[in-house]
């Protein structure tokens, strides 16, 4: 069964579904409303957020993200 996050987070002016994935090797994908906007990998003890289109999220919602997937890993 596959691990998941889920909150919902400000996109422009609307509310809208984030979704973390984990799959198989160890990689998270990112969801907005369940379009695929890339991935999150652990390298090097340190998260990396490749995007499909760069500019898609601000800093900020990168560093959320890292953020999450840290705290749900600890948390296990």
């Amino acid at each position: 069964m596959p691990q998941k996050i889920k909150f919902l987070a400000a996109y422009g002016d609307i509310d809208k579904e984030v979704e973390l994935s984990l799959i198989t090797g160890g990689y998270w994908h990112i969801y907005i409303d369940r379009g695929y906007l890339g991935q999150v990998i652990c390298v090097q003890g340190k998260w990396e957020v490749k995007l499909q289109n760069e500019g898609t999220l601000e800093r900020e919602d990168i560093e959320e993200i890292e953020d999450r997937i840290t705290r749900y890993m600890q948390g296990q």
